[in-house]
């Protein structure tokens, strides 16, 4: 009978360690960064010190994870801060 429950514990370590699970990475940037979560954007955060807007995301599947970060461009092609006074998103240059 112990052999049994070993060999049912020992099959089912082996089959969940194998199923990869997909998850969405750690959305934590301001605790080792400076990025600041731009409230009721999705993926867009300004940098605490020149308040320049980011994209950033980042994803992983099981073991593997990937992630994007770039500056954001206005439909002009201008790069934008977020003014934290009016909590908008403003082009450079204006």
């Amino acid at each position: 009978m112990k052999k049994k429950i070993i060999a049912i514990a020992l099959g089912l370590t082996l089959w969940l360690g194998m199923t990869g699970c997909t998850c969405e990475g750690s959305k934590n940037y301001d605790n080792n960064s400076k990025l600041v979560s731009i409230e009721g954007e999705n993926d867009l955060y300004y940098y605490a010190t020149t308040h320049i807007v980011y994209i950033v995301f980042n994803e992983c599947v099981g073991n593997c994870g990937y992630g994007y970060m770039s500056p954001y461009y206005s439909e002009n092609g201008k790069l934008c801060t977020y003014d934290t006074n009016t909590k908008q998103i403003v082009e450079i240059g204006e």
